[in-house]
C-alpha cells in the first residue's frame, strides 16, 4: 500500500524554482567563460578580436539554456510526468467504475494539489456508490418482506376459511399495501427534496398548533401504550412550508412513541430566540448507542435496537433533509437505556 503524504501549502510552486535554477545557471556559466577567457587572452591563447565580450554572453546562454533543459527533462520525467502518468492511469481506473484508487501525493505543490484533489474525488464517489449499493438493498429488502406477506395472504384467501381468519388477512394484506404506499411516498418525497432545484412555497402558520394537531393524530398510538406526552408549546407563528415541517413532528413523534416503552413519558417543548425556533422532544426509551447514533440519519439504516421495530429507514434521513431545505438542523443526545432527546433548531426568515 502507497504511504500517504501531505503536501506543504506553503510551498513554493515548481515554475520559481526552475526559474531560480535557469538563472542561476546562466550566472555560473558567464562567469566560468568569462573567467576562462580572460585566462585565455593573458596567455595569448585568444585575442578579444577571436572572441568578443558579446559572442562570449550568447554561448553562455546556449550552455545555461542547455543545462536547464536537461535537468528540466530529468526532472519532469522522475518528478512531473511521472506523477501525471499515475494520475492518468488512475482516472482510466476510476472511468471503469474503480473508486478505491488512491495515489500517494507528491512534495510538489501544483501536482500535489491536482493529486490530492483527485483522491478526495475517488473518495467522495466511492462513498456515493457505498450509500446507493446501501439504498438499493435497503429498497430491496423493504419490498420484498411485505410483498411476500402479501402474497401468502392472498394464497391463503383463496382457500376454505373461516369468516374470522379471513377478515384478519384481509386486514394484515391492508396494512402491508399502506406500508409500501408510504415508503414509496417517502421515497419519492425524499428524492424531490434532493434536487438541487426545488421551490419551496412558504407562508405563516402557528408552529404549536401545528405540532399539537400531530400529537393528538397519534393519540390511539401513545394512548394504547399509555404512554404520557407532556406539551409545553409557546405561541409563536413560522414562516415556512406547513406540510414539509408537519412531517418532521410526525417522524419524531412516531419515533418517540415506537421506542418508548408501555407506561414511559414523552415531553415535547419549545423554545424561542430572535432568531431560532427551538422544539425538543424528550423520552425515556431505550435509547441509541453510539454506532446507531453515527448513522441514524443514512438511508435505510437500522439500529441494534430496532429489531422487531416497524419502519423503513427513512423517517430520519427525510426529517434531516427537510430541515435542510428549509433552513434549519438536528441535533440528538442519547444513552442506551435512558432515553433520547431530539433537538430541532428552526431558523427565522425575515
Amino acid at each position: 500500500m502507497k504511504r500517504d503524504r501531505t503536501i506543504d501549502k506553503n510551498r513554493l510552486p515548481i515554475l520559481f524554482y526552475l526559474t531560480a535554477f535557469m538563472f542561476v545557471v546562466m550566472i555560473a556559466s558567464a562567469g566560468i567563460l568569462y573567467g576562462g577567457w580572460q585566462v585565455l587572452i593573458a596567455l595569448n591563447v585568444l585575442h578579444v578580436e577571436t572572441l568578443s565580450l558579446d559572442r562570449l554572453l550568447l554561448w553562455a546562454l546556449i550552455i545555461s539554456a542547455v543545462l536547464s533543459t536537461g535537468v528540466v527533462l530529468i526532472f519532469g520525467n522522475r518528478m512531473i510526468f511521472k506523477s501525471t502518468h499515475a494520475l492518468s492511469e488512475a482516472s482510466k481506473r476510476v472511468a471503469c467504475g474503480d473508486f478505491t484508487m488512491k495515489l500517494e501525493i507528491p512534495k510538489e505543490r501544483e501536482i500535489g494539489e491536482l493529486v490530492e484533489n483527485f483522491n478526495q474525488m475517488v473518495e467522495q464517489l466511492n462513498h456515493q456508490q457505498t450509500l446507493s449499493s446501501d439504498f438499493l438493498a435497503g429498497i430491496s429488502h423493504e419490498f420484498k418482506t411485505p410483498l411476500a406477506t402479501i402474497r401468502g395472504y392472498t394464497q391463503l384467501l383463496g382457500e376454505d376459511i373461516p369468516r374470522e381468519k379471513r377478515e384478519k388477512y384481509e386486514d394484515i394484506i391492508i396494512k402491508k399495501v399502506d406500508a409500501l404506499t408510504a415508503l414509496v411516498t417517502n421515497i419519492l418525497e425524499l428524492s424531490k427534496l434532493e434536487s438541487d432545484d426545488i421551490k419551496i412555497p412558504r407562508s405563516v402558520f402557528p408552529l404549536d398548533e401545528q405540532i399539537r394537531k400531530n400529537i393528538l393524530f397519534y393519540e390511539p398510538v401513545w394512548s394504547g401504550k399509555e404512554i404520557e406526552i407532556f406539551p409545553e408549546l409557546l405561541p409563536v407563528d413560522y414562516y415556512g412550508n406547513p406540510e414539509l415541517v408537519s412531517e418532521i413532528w410526525q417522524n419524531l413523534l412516531d419515533n418517540a412513541i415506537k421506542f418508548t416503552p408501555q407506561g414511559g413519558k414523552i415531553s415535547v417543548t419549545m423554545e424561542e430566540t430572535p432568531d431560532q425556533i427551538y422544539v425538543r422532544f424528550q423520552d425515556n426509551g431505550i435509547g441509541m448507542d453510539a454506532e446507531t447514533q453515527e448513522h441514524m440519519f443514512d438511508k435505510f439504516y437500522q439500529g441494534s435496537a430496532q429489531t422487531g421495530k416497524k419502519g423503513s429507514g427513512l423517517g430520519l434521513a427525510l426529517t434531516k433533509r427537510i430541515l435542510e431545505v428549509c433552513g434549519g438542523n438536528i441535533e440528538v443526545e442519547s444513552t442506551p437505556g435512558k432515553g433520547t432527546c431530539v433537538s430541532v433548531c428552526l431558523h427565522k426568515t425575515p
